[in-house]
């Protein structure tokens, strides 16, 4: 049937609704359709027939084609996706050891970035542990010294417990008494636990529920009364087997029976700042046997819940004003020192204080080896970009739009940044748990890192910022070039546009690195020095068993007598060659420390100093082979027997309080000026003893006869030991000898001072190690970066070569040029690292022992490693240039 009775735009909206195919039959149909009704409706009927047709066709036909084209449009977008997904992993499958060196560059860097914003983020900004966290503070004195500004210590219980009846700004005030050694006797072998006592009111500021049991009321928190205590999970499970009968039950602790109340929760933490991490057992401060109102002795560290709605300042200005009230003007009579001054803290800040500018270090570190392996993998993504420039021109000859070109790119840099992505995730979480195993350090709250979820996107979303960041300039580069251009181009494969890129990178590359490889350079110097101080003793044979006598030995004398059992059954051995006694111990810091009169000390007569001092037996220091300077002598074991007033003092005393005069003949005394004690002579200096580590300037001491009866004789001893013995044999005969004197006393340690001595290396060990990877991986992926920047460059130039060579340029000035220009970036670089380095330089300064974080040589010896690596990154690409063979760059343009 014809359709010329169907008017024409009627026909060619039908054909543009349907389509040529579809909009035929419709046509069709509807011409037969309006015959019939023209026969009976006439011709005005049937064309108002005919318009109420169109429109509803008109309504159906669009529905039909908006659904057609996004059906077909979905389809498409899936269909484009997947094919540039395939053809990427095919292009990186053809590149093999290009595309796992990207990744694993990505890995690495992610990696790293990952472990240690997790361990930053848990130290220096996630909120402690507890409820109301962001109101818990340090409270405390500070000295006036400058060298101690900000610190927050211990005060009197005396000034505790006024503080906790007159202020006002807490809902909780507690106060805690830490150190506590707890010997558990008389259920299997002894144990020994840490143990702290808090006031009922730590349950309250800290949010600490018992899982089992309660928690101690006030009126249990009081001397007198029924000794309590909570243990830890720890305890309950591996002593107790988790019995729930452990309530009530009555255990021997320091020979005291005290009875169970409560379990504390699992995987409670408690704050390391005020020495309660680790503990295992909990007892009300009322029952430690301290006066609680003692001005003289500062042993209680106190902290304070903030009321809802008081600022720090608010509550530092009613400390000061209540402390000022409580104190007498002249602050001697109320037996404080002349310069206390009270001391407020956030309880965050004083988690992350001592390690702050480590963890910022580390972190730094990571995130700028996250950049240059970012930056590399962009000089991978520019030279593959240059080397593929014939290919975009072709493929936008041939119709693709710049669009696609660009999304074809990002899908290749983004398949390489999602696989570094999770590589990097992995590579994070072997990271955590290594760090949480070892706790390199001594870095807070470790047990809370996790690399979580918020990790996990963390990481993924670097991949993709990554991906995208290093994708886009060469996909631009490459799909804005002009089609003829890149066609003529050929060979070149490149206009050379993107050297500039490069060059930039290459620069940064280099900045990184130099503050990196400074970083490294200055640990690897500290540690050098660290290897070469003397500790002043021996090591090499030597060992030491450490124990603190039980509190059934309550006076000096009863410890004493205990002590000399011990040594007389160490000494009796067999293999044992020398033994010596201290109330300290060796390699480590004095037990003691108080307030001295030196005769002729600096500035006046009699100078009032602090100065530690250290019990020991006459045999001591030359069973650890303190070396004695000339003039002087050791205490014999007679004046140590008849409780002379004679002492050794080591260099460092000397130095500090004598102006490095000698110490002979030298009178010092216990107490301030106008004590009446008898003096102590010196009659011997020997050299510096390392106080517990070797990165440790040591402090002037007092070595004095631990027979003195005046002298508060402390429960905590060690016996040094000399013997060839092996050491699994010396500690099995070592732990029969003591406790063939006492059966349920609890030993501390045993160990070599070789092991004692090494333990302290470990902190600069983890430190060096770090960094020194840092330094290399910074080398190794600057070294990568220049040779590839360079040598892209002369594959770009590779016709400028040949016509410099055919116009007689001699290959070693071609060598010449190459290697400036290349060098330039270098330079650049190597500047702005080292102002870099030296602004960052504080950072370092906590970190390293004995050398300066600005130190002149360390930097100089850096900036030339740099050069020479520059330098050979680029001789290999400059030699290249200068073989150029002139004909054949021009046959093949």
């Amino acid at each position: 049937m014809s359709h010329n009775l169907l008017p024409r735009w009627v026909v060619r909206l039908l054909v543009v609704l349907y389509g040529p195919m579809t909009g035929e039959g419709v046509v069709g149909d509807l011409t037969e359709a309006y015959v019939d009704v023209r026969r009976t409706r006439g011709f005005v009927g049937a064309r108002l027939w005919l318009f109420s047709q169109i429109a509803s066709s008109a309504r159906a036909g669009l529905a039909l084609h908006w659904s057609e084209r996004k059906r077909v449009g979905r389809n498409s977008f899936f269909a484009e996706l997947w094919s540039d997904v395939g053809y990427s992993l095919r292009v990186l499958k053809k590149i093999p050891a290009v595309t796992l060196a990207a990744v694993f560059t990505l890995s690495l860097g992610i990696g790293a970035g990952t472990t240690f914003f997790s361990v930053t983020n848990t130290v220096l900004w996630r909120p402690l542990p507890y409820p109301d966290s962001d109101r818990l503070v340090g409270i405390g004195s500070s000295p006036s010294d400058e060298q101690w500004a900000g610190r927050v210590f211990s005060v009197a219980p005396g000034l505790y417990s006024a503080w906790k009846e007159n202020l006002s700004s807490y809902d909780a005030l507690t106060g805690t008494i830490s150190g506590e050694n707890v010997d558990l006797t008389g259920n299997g072998e002894p144990e020994r636990y840490r143990g702290a006592y808090v006031d009922h009111d730590f349950s309250k500021a800290f949010g600490v529920v018992p899982q089992l049991g309660r928690w101690f009321s006030p009126e249990e928190d009081a001397p007198g009364t029924d000794a309590v205590i909570l243990i830890s999970d720890a305890i309950w499970r591996n002593r107790f087997g988790a019995d729930s009968g452990i309530i009530g039950r009555n255990l021997h602790l320091n020979e005291v029976s005290r009875t169970v109340i409560g379990v504390l929760p699992r995987g409670l933490v408690l704050p390391e700042e005020i020495d309660l991490e680790e503990i295992d057992v909990l007892m009300p401060l009322g029952q430690s046997g301290r006066d609680m109102t003692e001005m003289r002795a500062w042993f209680v560290r106190v902290v304070g819940l903030l009321r809802e709605g008081v600022s720090p300042a608010l509550a530092f200005e009613e400390l000061e004003r209540v402390t000022a009230a409580i104190l007498d003007p002249d602050m001697e009579a109320a037996g404080t020192d002349d310069e206390f001054v009270p001391a407020f803290e956030m309880l965050k800040t004083l988690t992350m204080r001592p390690q702050a500018n480590s963890l910022v270090a580390m972190l730094g570190a990571s995130l700028l080896l996250v950049l240059m392996a970012c930056s590399n993998v962009a000089h991978l993504l520019l030279a593959r970009a240059t080397a593929r420039a014939r290919e975009f021109s072709v493929r936008a000859a041939l119709g693709a739009s710049r669009t696609r070109l660009i999304r074809q790119l990002l899908t290749e840099s983004l398949t390489l940044g999602l696989a570094g992505g999770v590589g990097g995730y992995g590579l994070a979480t072997i990271g955590v748990r290594y760090f949480r195993s070892i706790n390199p350090g001594n870095i807070p709250r470790m047990e809370e890192v996790v690399v979580d979820s918020t990790m996990l996107w963390v990481a993924l979303a670097a991949a993709v910022v990554t991906g995208i960041g290093f994708g886009v300039i060469p996909a631009i580069q490459a799909s804005g070039r002009d089609i003829t251009m890149g066609l003529k181009a050929g060979s070149r494969g490149s206009d050379g546009s993107g050297n500039k890129v490069r060059n930039i990178l290459v620069a940064g590359e280099v900045g990184v690195a130099v503050i990196m490889v400074v970083g490294a350079a200055l640990l690897l110097n500290s540690f050098v020095r660290i290897l070469n101080v003397d500790p002043g003793f021996e090591t090499e044979g030597i060992s030491d068993i450490r124990i603190n006598a039980r509190s059934f030995y309550e006076t000096p004398e009863l410890r004493r007598q205990f002590t000399g059992e011990v040594v007389d059954q160490v000494a009796a051995i067999s293999g044992v060659r020398r033994v010596a006694f201290t109330a300290g111990r060796p390699f480590g810091n004095p037990n003691v420390a108080g307030s001295y009169t030196i005769q002729g000390g600096t500035n006046s007569d009699e100078s009032r100093v602090f100065l530690p001092w250290q019990q020991i037996d006459s045999r001591y220091l030359e069973v650890l082979g303190a070396r004695l300077l000339p003039g002087g002598r050791f205490m014999t074991a007679a004046e140590v027997d008849s409780r002379a007033y004679v002492a050794v003092v080591n260099r460092a005393f000397e130095k500090i309080f004598l102006n490095s005069e000698s110490a002979l003949g030298r009178l010092v005394r216990l107490g301030g000026p106008d004590s009446e004690d008898p003096y102590f002579e010196v009659i011997g200096v020997i050299e510096d003893m390392a106080p517990g580590r070797l990165n440790r300037d040591a402090s002037a001491v007092l070595y004095v006869p631990h027979t003195i009866e005046d002298l508060y004789f402390f429960s905590r001893f060690a016996i040094a030991i000399e013997s060839d013995l092996p050491m699994a044999q010396l500690s099995s005969e070592l732990r029969a000898a003591v406790w063939s004197v006492d059966a349920d006393q609890v030993i501390a340690s045993i160990a070599t001072l070789d092991e004692r001595v090494r333990d302290s290396l470990v902190t600069p060990i983890f430190y060096l190690v770090l960094f020194g990877a840092f330094g290399f991986i910074a080398l190794a992926l600057v070294a990568v970066g220049t040779y590839g920047t360079v040598s892209y460059g002369i594959a770009e130039r590779r016709l400028e070569m040949g016509i410099r060579l055919a116009l007689g340029a001699t290959g070693k000035k071609v060598f010449g040029l190459v290697v400036r220009q290349g060098m330039v970036p270098v330079v650049i670089g190597l500047g702005a690292g080292l102002a870099g380095a030296l602004a960052l330089s504080r950072f370092v300064a906590s970190i390293v022992f004995g050398v300066s974080p600005v130190d002149a040589a360390t930097y100089s010896i850096v900036g030339g490693v740099l050069l020479v690596v520059g330098v050979l990154a680029c001789v290999i690409p400059a030699r290249r240039a200068s073989k150029v063979d002139p004909m054949s760059a021009l046959r093949a343009e």
